[in-house]
Parts: structure tokens; C-alpha cells; sequence
């Protein structure tokens, strides 16, 4: 898996922390041309991408930027799917917490470290204000 959501063959999102994330090449808008060098097209785009979908082979993706219009390689190393899902999940966790604290019902004070949740193994910290 990569991490990369896209509408025809533009990026449109990236899950945080995800393999096409992490790379810091990718944003949306980029307008992706080619997969390990194969032009593609609305219909190849999606197989293309998955490809072997083998836990740490990689993909080259060649884009055009948004706004410059620059064309860039950008070699993406895909992860297991569950590890995917662990890092869509913890996102959506502290998106929660974000939404949860911008309409204050979740209320740690000034430098107050709150334990929010343990979840997938992780334990989720929010310092507010530190």
C-alpha cells in the first residue's frame, strides 16, 4: 500500500504518516504520468499503482507538479496494509482530539499533559499549550 488517494490521476491526499506522505515529494494537485515508467491511464492508474503490492518493493511515480509544473520521479516504498490502516487510524484519533479541543470538551489546562487513548499499541499524549 502507499498511502495515496487520487480522483483520475491527480493526488488528492496522502494518509498521514503513510509511505507517499513520507516522502514529502508528493502534494495535491500532482498530476501523475507514469508508474515505473508505464505511461498510464484512468483505466491502468489503480493496478498500476498496486502493482505487486509486496511490503517494501517500491513504485516510481513520475509527476508533474501543481503549480510549477516541474516533472519529478518520486520512488515510494509500500508498506502492509494493516500497518496503513494503524496510521489512517491514529490520524483520525488526533483529528478527534483536535476537533474534541476546538469546541472544549475535552479541557487539559495550560501545560497539562492528558492521556487521551491507547490504542493499537500506542499511547496517544496531548500537551496543550506547551
Amino acid at each position: 500500500m502507499l498511502g495515496l488517494t487520487w480522483c483520475v490521476n491527480v493526488c488528492w491526499g496522502q494518509v498521514v504518516g503513510g509511505p507517499a506522505y513520507n516522502t514529502r515529494a508528493l502534494g495535491k494537485g500532482d498530476v501523475i504520468l507514469e508508474v515505473d515508467a508505464m505511461s498510464i491511464d484512468i483505466e491502468s492508474l489503480y493496478d498500476a499503482l498496486v502493482g505487486s503490492d509486496v511490503p517494501g518493493s517500491t513504485v516510481t511515480l513520475r509527476v508533474k507538479k501543481a503549480g510549477s509544473g516541474d516533472l519529478k520521479d518520486v520512488e515510494v516504498v509500500r508498506i502492509e496494509s494493516r500497518e496503513l490502516a494503524d496510521k489512517r487510524r491514529l490520524f483520525e484519533l488526533f483529528t478527534d482530539i483536535e476537533n474534541l479541543i476546538g469546541t472544549q470538551q475535552l479541557g487539559p489546562t495550560v501545560g497539562q499533559q492528558a492521556v487521551v487513548s491507547q490504542e493499537l499499541g500506542h499511547t496517544l499524549c496531548l500537551c496543550v499549550a506547551c
